[in-house]
């Protein structure tokens, strides 16, 4: 099966399940570029998914610095420990999935560790009175 086939049966899925119309769209965006990235590398099946292709993926948005697939641009010409995060954690949800659903044996992300998501201090402004107070989380 074409991994762009079950990207769109995965979708319907959602769909089915009531998922949010944004969550939809949040897996929708993250899976195209993967499948993307994949068929441009001439790997176009189910069957040829690995571990190491969902590690060159991570690498290949790491290392990008301008628009990620069109849709957004990066400030500081670094893409964020979140978005590594979040591609890892859609791409190997779907993979559990292929299995789920028999359109894979194995999951092949499995042994797959999720990368680590840097800490960061927000810095949050309440009013209260004459007085702005800061608070560190």
């Amino acid at each position: 099966m074409r991994i762009s086939t079950a990207v769109d049966s995965w979708l319907l899925d959602l769909r089915a399940e009531n998922k949010s119309p944004r969550t939809i769209e949040w897996y929708k965006h993250k899976l195209r570029y993967f499948a993307e990235w994949l068929e441009r590398g001439d790997v176009g099946a189910v069957e040829h998914l690995s571990g190491d292709l969902l590690k060159a993926f991570l690498e290949h948005v790491k290392s990008q610095d301008v628009a990620l697939d069109g849709r957004r641009a990066f400030r500081r010409g670094k893409v964020s420990s979140l978005t590594i995060h979040g591609y890892a954690q859609v791409i190997r949800t779907f993979g559990r999935w292929l299995v789920r659903v028999g359109y894979a044996e194995r999951d092949s992300f499995e042994g797959v560790r999720m990368p680590k998501v840097e800490q960061y201090v927000v810095t949050a402004f309440c009013w209260q009175g004459d007085f702005i107070l800061r608070f560190l989380r």
